[in-house]
C-alpha cells in the first residue's frame, strides 16, 4: 500500500507542484525572491556596492531557519544524493573520454586488421568491440562530410534533393552508391541538355555560385551534390552497417522528423530497455560477396553485393587456412575453393569500391589463434594485433563517489549472506520470516552494486600491433573494454554452437552413461575406449611385433654347480670360507 501510495505521488505532475509549492511557502521563499528583486532594481540605479555584503549576510539569515529545520540525517542523505548525482555524469564523462581514445586507436589502423590471442584471451570480444566503434565512426565521418559539402554551396536547396533522394530509396530503386551516383548522373545531364531552376533541384544557379574553390581543386555543383547523396546515404542507412560471420547487436537510434535525421550512438546513456527498443542485427556475410573468382553458389544475388561498411570474420583461420593445409587444392579445380574464389585479390582492392570523396567506409576485421594458420597472401594485407593481457574491470567512478562505501557496505553483507543462507538451504527446505528479510536486503544490495559496476566499469588491454609480415617493428597500445558496450547483449561467447546443433541432435548418451575409469591406472582396455591416434598405433605396432621365443637353458649337471660355486668363491675372495665347507660324497 505505501509503495502504491508513493508511486501514484510520483507519477502525478499536480501532487509534485503542490508538495514543492508548500515548501517554497514553508521557508519563506516568496518574500527572499521579491527582496532580492528590489534590491536588484535599487542597485541598477545607485549602483551602491557597499550593502552588498549586508544584503547577501541577509540572504543567509533568512536561510537559516530552513537550514536549520532539515535535521542532519536528511542532510546527510542530500550530501550524498548530490555526490551521486555528479560523481555519475564525471563516470559518463570518462567513458566517452575513453572511447573517443579507442577511436584514435582506430584511425591509426587501416583497412585490414587481424586479431590474435589465445583461447579466451577475448579475441571476439574484441572484434566486437571495435566493430561498433568503426560503424559508429563511419556514420559521425558521413555527416562531418555532409555538412562540410552543404557549407561548399550554402545556397543549395539541400532538403529537395534529400526528399526525392529519399522517395526513391523507399522504392528500393536506390540501394547502394552505385546507384545513387546513376541517378545524380542522369539528373545532371538533363540539366546540360536543358539549364534551368527545375532541373537542379530549384537552385537559383545564375544568381549563386556553380563552382566551388577550396584552394585544392574546382568542383562543380553536380560532383558536390553527387558526394553529398553518397554521404547522405551511408549515414541514413537504417540498419546496421555490420556484415559478419557471427551475429552482432547494434542499438544505434535514428531520430527523424522528417528534416535532416541525426543518430543517437551513445553506448552508456541509454537502460537496457531503451536498447533493446532500438536493437538491430548484423547482417549475415555471404562469403561469395568477398570472390572475385569462382563462387559457391552460382547465380547468386548477393555476389556483387560488396560495398561499404565493417566487415567481420571470426575464426578466419578456419576459413582460408594456411598453405601447407592447401598443398592438396588445385587451383584449376572445378569446383570453388580457397585458390580460386580469389579472396584476397577483394581484399586487395577493397578500399576502391569504398571511396567517396577520398574517403574509405571499409573496414575488415577478423580474428585467429595463430597467425600461421592463415596464408601469407591475406594476414599480409594488414596489422595483426595481439592481445597480451588486461587489467581487472574497475569503475570509472570518481573517489568522492557514495558507491565506494556502498560497494564495502555490500561486500560485508554478500559474505555473510552466501554462508548463511548456503547452510540454511542444505539444512530446511522451507522458509523463515528472517530468510527472506535478509535474502531481500542482500539481494537488494546485490542488484545496485552489481548495476554499478555493468555500467562503469572498464578495463585495460595491452594490445601489441605488427606488420602482417610479422617482421616490422612491434607498437605497443591500449584499448579500453567497457562493460556496458561489449556485454549489453552485443554477442553470444558461443556465436559458432550452431556448428554441433546436428551432432546434438543425433546423440544419445548422456555424461552419467559414459564409462568411468576404475582406479588412477587406466587399463589396456580403458585406453582402448578413447580411441584415440596414439593408442591405435601403439596397438597395431604390438599386434605386429612378433613374441621372441626364450632359448633353452641347458641342464645342471652335479658337476656344472661344482664349477659354478666354485668360480663364484674365487670372483667374490672367499677361498678362505671354501676350505671350511665339507665336500660331498659321491
Amino acid at each position: 500500500y505505501v509503495k502504491s501510495v508513493f508511486t501514484y505521488m510520483r507519477e502525478q505532475k499536480w501532487f509534485k507542484f503542490l508538495f514543492v509549492t508548500v515548501w517554497l511557502l514553508n521557508f519563506n521563499v516568496i518574500s527572499i525572491v521579491l527582496e532580492f528583486l528590489a534590491f536588484y532594481l535599487y542597485f541598477v540605479m545607485s549602483f551602491d556596492f557597499a550593502h552588498i555584503y549586508r544584503q547577501f549576510f541577509k540572504l543567509l539569515a533568512d536561510l537559516s531557519a530552513a537550514l536549520w529545520f532539515i535535521p542532519l540525517p536528511l542532510w546527510i542523505v542530500g550530501v550524498f544524493a548530490v555526490l551521486a548525482v555528479v560523481a555519475r555524469k564525471r563516470a559518463y564523462a570518462i567513458l566517452h573520454h575513453y572511447e573517443m581514445r579507442n577511436r584514435g586507436f582506430l584511425n591509426e589502423r587501416g583497412v585490414v586488421t587481424i586479431v590474435q590471442g589465445v583461447p579466451g584471451a577475448g579475441k571476439t570480444a574484441f572484434c566486437v568491440d571495435i566493430a561498433l566503434s568503426a560503424e559508429v565512426q563511419f556514420r559521425d565521418k558521413a555527416f562531418e562530410k555532409l555538412i562540410e559539402c552543404d557549407l561548399k554551396f550554402p545556397f543549395f536547396p539541400w532538403q529537395t534533393l534529400e526528399n526525392d533522394f529519399k522517395a526513391l530509396v523507399e522504392k528500393r530503386k536506390i540501394f547502394d552508391l552505385t546507384s545513387a551516383r546513376k541517378w545524380i548522373r542522369k539528373k545532371q545531364k538533363q540539366f546540360e541538355k536543358k539549364p534551368c531552376r527545375e532541373n537542379i533541384f530549384g537552385y537559383d544557379f545564375e544568381y549563386y555560385p556553380y563552382y566551388a574553390d577550396d584552394k585544392l581543386k574546382v568542383e562543380d555543383i553536380w560532383t558536390v551534390a553527387e558526394n553529398y547523396l553518397c554521404f547522405y546515404f551511408i549515414y541514413t542507412v537504417r540498419s546496421s552497417l555490420i556484415l559478419a560471420n557471427i551475429s552482432i547487436r547494434s542499438d544505434n537510434a535514428l531520430m527523424d522528423e522528417g528534416n535532416l535525421p541525426l543518430w543517437n550512438t551513445d553506448f552508456f546513456a541509454r537502460t537496457a530497455e531503451e536498447r533493446e527498443a532500438y536493437s538491430r542485427h548484423s547482417h549475415i556475410l555471404d562469403f561469395d560477396m568477398l570472390r572475385l573468382g569462382k563462387v559457391l553458389l552460382e547465380n547468386n544475388p548477393n555476389r556483387n553485393a560488396f560495398g561499404f561498411g565493417v566487415y567481420v570474420i571470426s575464426e578466419i583461420d578456419k576459413e582460408r587456412k594456411s598453405s601447407p593445409a592447401l598443398q592438396e587444392v588445385k587451383r584449376s579445380a572445378e569446383e570453388c575453393n580457397q585458390k580460386n574464389d580469389m579472396f584476397s585479390e577483394l581484399w586487395k582492392m577493397s578500399r576502391h569500391a569504398c571511396v567517396v570523396d577520398n574517403e574509405v567506409f571499409v573496414k575488415m576485421f577478423s580474428d585467429l589463434q595463430r597467425p600461421g594458420n592463415l596464408g601469407a597472401d591475406v594476414r599480409e594485407l594488414g596489422e595483426v594485433l595481439r592481445i597480451d593481457g588486461y587489467s581487472d574491470y574497475v569503475p570509472v567512478l570518481p573517489v568522492y563517489s557514495p558507491f565506494y562505501l556502498f560497494d564495502t557496505l555490500h561486500a560485508l553483507v554478500f559474505g555473510k549472506f552466501s554462508s548463511y543462507y548456503t547452510d540454511f538451504r542444505f539444512r530446511r527446505g522451507d522458509n523463515t520470516l528472517g530468510c527472506y528479510l535478509f535474502k531481500r536486503f542482500a539481494a537488494f544490495l546485490h542488484r545496485y552494486a552489481n548495476g554499478v559496476h555493468n555500467t562503469f566499469d572498464c578495463s585495460v588491454q595491452s594490445i601489441s600491433v605488427e606488420n602482417g609480415t610479422m617482421d616490422g617493428e612491434v607498437l605497443s597500445r591500449k584499448w579500453y573494454k567497457m562493460k556496458t558496450k561489449v556485454y549489453s547483449g552485443r554477442y553470444s561467447t558461443d556465436c559458432l554452437s550452431g556448428i554441433f546443433e546436428k551432432r546434438a541432435a543425433n546423440n544419445t548418451v548422456g555424461l552419467d552413461k559414459m564409462p568411468e575409469y576404475e582406479d588412477i591406472k587406466a587399463t589396456w582396455n580403458e585406453l582402448a575406449k578413447q580411441h584415440s591416434f596414439f593408442h591405435e598405433d601403439i596397438k597395431k605396432y604390438a599386434e605386429t611385433e612378433k613374441k621372441p621365443k626364450r632359448p633353452k637353458q641347458p641342464k645342471k649337471t652335479q658337476e656344472t654347480k661344482r664349477t659354478s660355486f666354485d668360480c663364484d668363491v674365487e670372483v667374490f675372495g672367499l677361498k678362505g670360507f671354501q676350505s671350511g665347507i665339507p665336500k660331498r660324497k659321491k
